[in-house]
């Protein structure tokens, strides 16, 4: 529910209380999240991304801290969703580098000219506008 619903805690709590006559705290709901969460980066970490040819590279803001985005243009898919400290061209190269690890090869990148994506897709040797 958290995930496909975007629902709070309080609001799982609530719709299985409502719906199925079932209890579960607050921290259960934390728990259980959480240890989906590392088996989710395990398993993403092992796709393969040679399908993907034309990619969106840009960066967002949470709480005042940037976070990296590869989304694959035809599917929507995001293949990239990174909470960082910076978002200089090393950071960038680094996980540009690690998208090569699963065959990320598109065949052209759209993204702005942000100064630390730019460096960071020459660093890759990603072809981009």
């Amino acid at each position: 529910m958290t995930l496909n619903c975007r629902c709070s805690y309080r609001g799982v709590i609530k719709s299985l209380s409502d719906l199925l006559d079932y209890q579960i705290s607050i921290g259960k709901i934390h728990n259980v999240i959480h240890e989906h969460i590392q088996k989710s980066i395990i398993i993403n970490n092992k796709q393969d991304l040679s399908n993907f040819k034309i990619g969106a590279h840009d960066e967002l803001f949470h709480q005042n801290k940037p976070v990296l985005a590869g989304i694959d243009i035809p599917s929507l898919y995001c293949y990239l969703l990174e909470h960082a400290e910076h978002r200089d061209a090393d950071t960038w190269g680094i996980y540009l580098l690690d998208l090569a690890k699963q065959n990320f090869n598109p065949e052209l990148v759209i993204a702005d000219d942000g100064f630390g994506l730019m460096a960071g897709l020459k660093i890759s040797k990603i072809r981009h506008c």
